[in-house]
């Protein structure tokens, strides 16, 4: 049967029901017309007006059916019919509930262009193709459960209205590919635990406006990729527990949720990587405990936090490359106990923390609410964060932003092959001793909230020793600027030595022997000034510092002996000669020394002779006999007559030109002997290495 009512008046197109009924189920029987039969193309009305309900539930329709532009004002109800060929219901209106529960398609569905005033509901119904272009829906259009062979497309414009609620319940829907298109979503598109052979998309300037509630949920889905290039959502888009075979792509999309995470993508497998170049954000990106490989390129996006995290990867798996290369983020980069296998790079990037964004006013003041409690009370501990590395892995290379992030840089426990970072992007360096934030960035009372937290960051190389790309200076100086980027907290009240050692270690393997040698010292002198170093201590390590440069430089304690062995020779040599015993005037007849082992020496033999020079370093070596200091002691009788006096207050002497110069000899020669005692055990330490056996 075909019929084209277009050029009728209005009340010669009306079509009773059951006419259509009983054509379609050919149990129509007239007198005039004994012998008819359906058309090939089946059911074909074109422009009809339905003033009565059309019912075909639980129909059997051998042939296709097709209402082209018709206009229903009472109920169709198509549920359990089946039709053997393709619904066409093509540009037409349906003023009342549109109903096809179980329905059975042979062929395809299709209702491009389609108004259906007071929704569409399709639960387990059944077809070939579904095709809904330009079509427009004002209240749910539920499809849950069906089963679509082929693709679903619901393009060019379609519309899909009923705000505050649920637009399409697409629940355990099960298709080979879904297409939205340009579409216009009001409400939430619900499409979880669906199962989609090919690809979702819902590019080219698609809307989900569910403001404040979820406008896309998508909860354990499994589907071939899922694109929605240049599509616009309001409200949350959450994919939880998705198993995507593809690729996950919103680039230049934008995503609004000041409520929360605007993009909720947790415990997932995406198996072509996550693109989302150029996409603004509002409320944050989760993707945490989601598997992810080949690459995550958040490129050039813009990501403003309602909370305090901007983008969450904690937990996460990345197979592959991640970049946030010349993004712009408001809020921190979360991720705690990470896995990256390739590079991780922030190459360009502006990173605030939230705290520092809110007081700028770059982003609201109102915070959203977390997920509970503990999520709560996570964020709040990271509000000063820029960067959140915490006991994150990157087997590959780190690449930190070239600008210094305003917020702190937490590597705690973290780990990289290779750290490429540049000295324009280190916090200012903190002067010893120094609290302060000086020129780090601080907020109302706080002291301190740009710096780098370096506990337990561990590294196998520098791609840039000296922080600049094309710079072969001062490697040593560098990196120990870098180090004092850390906060006072590690470098003043509670000093950590790791950090120092991992730099030394590293430096050390590299070939910097000498720079990571400075590095080893300062980090004593650092550890030295720090709270909680007794007065001894500091003394020692003192000591240690001028002595050998804790060990590092045994040289120079070498150097600094025989410069103390040469000065006490000096001071032998002018007690022997002020004291020449031939002249009495000198000394009243006193030697400064005197012979000590006169019986000892063999008959014939004569007594060996005074050398200051041999007799100070003998005195100065403990375990070497040169042969003079056992034979000779100073002189504590000899006194020397000054001509002049050695010290005077006003007018009065307070030490008199009768000088004790036995006394102050002697004196020497135990303060020598004990000087010598140290610096021969120092100088013994650093040569075999003890004293620097912990940067080992």
């Amino acid at each position: 049967m075909r019929a084209d009512c277009r050029d009728l008046a209005e009340k010669d197109r009306v079509v009773a029901p059951a006419l259509v009924a009983a054509l379609a189920m050919k149990e129509f029987a007239h007198q005039d017309w004994p012998n008819w039969r359906l058309h090939r193309r089946g059911i074909d009305l074109a422009d009809g007006l339905f003033l009565e309900p059309l019912d075909f539930s639980r129909a059997q329709v051998p042939c296709s059916v097709s209402f082209a532009r018709c206009t229903f004002r009472q109920e169709v109800a198509l549920d359990d019919v089946r039709v053997e060929g393709t619904l066409d219901i093509t540009g037409s209106t349906f003023n009342a509930p549109y109903r096809m529960a179980r329905a059975t398609l042979t062929g395809g569905f299709h209702a491009e262009k389609a108004k259906f005033e007071r929704g569409l509901f399709a639960e387990e119904a059944s077809c070939t193709n579904w095709f809904m272009d330009g079509a427009e829906v004002k209240g749910c259009f539920d499809i849950n459960s069906a089963t679509i062979t082929g693709q679903f497309s619901a393009s060019d414009g379609a519309t899909f209205d009923n705000a505050g609620s649920i637009a399409v319940e697409a629940h355990s829907v099960r298709a080979d590919s879904w297409f939205m298109d340009g579409v216009t979503v009001r409400g939430t598109l619900s499409i979880s635990s669906a199962t989609i052979v090919g690809p979702f998309s819902a590019t080219q300037g698609a809307i989900f406006e569910n403001p404040g509630q979820a406008a896309i949920q998508a909860h354990s889905i499994t589907v071939g990729s899922w694109f929605m290039e240049k599509a616009i959502v309001r409200g949350s888009f959450g994919i939880q527990g998705a198993a995507i075979s593809g690729q996950l792509e919103a680039e230049s999309a934008s995503f609004e949720n000041p409520t929360g995470d605007a993009i909720l993508c947790v415990y997932s497998s995406i198996a072509d990587g996550i693109i989302l170049r150029d996409a603004k954000v509002t409320g944050g990106i989760n993707l945490s405990s989601t598997v992810i490989s080949k690459t995550v390129a958040l490129d050039r996006c813009e990501v403003f936090a309602t909370r305090h995290r901007a983008i969450s990867l904690s937990d996460a798996h990345v197979i592959g490359e991640t970049r946030i290369n010349d993004a712009k983020l408001y809020g921190h980069f979360h991720a705690h106990r990470a896995r990256f296998d390739g590079r991780l790079s922030f190459q360009g990037a502006s990173i605030t923390a939230s705290s520092v964004a809110r007081s700028r006013c770059q982003i609201s003041a109102e915070l959203a609410r977390g997920y509970h409690e503990i999520d709560e009370a996570r964020q709040d501990r990271c509000k000063d964060k820029a960067i959140s590395l915490v006991e994150a892995r990157v087997d590959g290379r780190l690449v930190l932003p070239e600008q210094c992030p305003d917020g702190i840089v937490d590597l705690s426990r973290a780990h990289c092959d290779t750290l490429e970072d540049r000295a324009a992007g280190w916090p200012p360096p903190l002067a010893k001793g120094k609290r302060a934030c000086g020129a780090r960035v601080c907020i109302a009372e706080q002291s301190d909230v740009q710096h780098f937290i370096l506990d337990g960051f561990e590294y196998d190389h520098l791609e840039f020793p000296t922080g600049e790309e094309h710079d072969t200076g001062n490697v040593a100086a560098a990196r120990i600027r870098w180090l004092t980027s850390q906060s006072a907290q590690h470098l003043v009240k509670h000093f950590n030595p790791q950090p120092w050692r991992q730099a030394a270690s590293v430096l050390r393997a590299m070939g910097y022997e000498e720079a990571a040698q400075a590095v080893a010292i300062e980090r004593r002198v650092r550890q030295r000034i720090s709270d909680g170093v007794s007065p001894f201590q500091r003394a020692v390590s003192w000591l240690l510092h001028q002595l050998a440069d804790y060990g590092f430089n045994p040289w120079k304690t070498v150097s600094l002996a025989v410069l103390f062995v040469i000065l006490c020779a000096g001071v032998y040599g002018w007690g022997t000669a002020s004291c020449n015993p031939n002249m009495i005037e000198s000394c009243e007849g006193q030697a400064a020394f005197t012979q000590v082992r006169f019986g000892d020496i063999e008959p014939g033999k004569a007594y060996p002779e005074l050398n200051a020079l041999l007799y100070s370093a003998d005195a100065f070596l403990p375990l070497l006999d040169l042969g003079t200091e056992p034979y000779w002691r100073p002189n504590t009788s000899a006194w020397v007559k000054l001509p002049y006096p050695v010290l005077t207050s006003f007018d009065r002497i307070l030490i008199s030109e009768n000088f004790p110069i036995g006394w102050i000899l002697y004196i020497l020669s135990i303060i020598e002997t004990i000087v010598g005692a140290l610096i021969v055990a120092v100088a013994v330490t650093g040569f075999t290495g003890l004293l620097t056996r912990d940067e080992r």
